[in-house]
């Protein structure tokens, strides 16, 4: 696992981004395998909405920046005769 593996080496605690609709079940994942592995498992968990405001940006630097968007994609299907 990433988060233990950083752990292992005396990283810093990685940041994982997730989207904020499943930030609290993430969570509880990680409690699930502090309590099974009996480790600290040290990250930061930060949850994003997706859209256009100011919430929904990641700065990785200081010329390196995310902005997230809500994308919608069409898939024409085919069916096979």
């Amino acid at each position: 696992m990433y988060v233990a593996t950083r752990g292992l080496y005396k990283m810093k605690p990685p940041t994982i981004i997730v989207p904020a609709s499943i930030k609290e079940t993430v969570e509880s994942l990680f409690e699930v395998h502090r309590k099974l592995d009996s480790s600290e498992l040290k990250h930061n968990l930060v949850g994003l909405d997706i859209g256009g405001n100011s919430t929904s940006s990641i700065h990785c630097s200081q010329d390196l920046a995310f902005l997230l968007n809500l994308g919608h994609f069409f898939m024409q299907g085919r069916s096979l005769l």
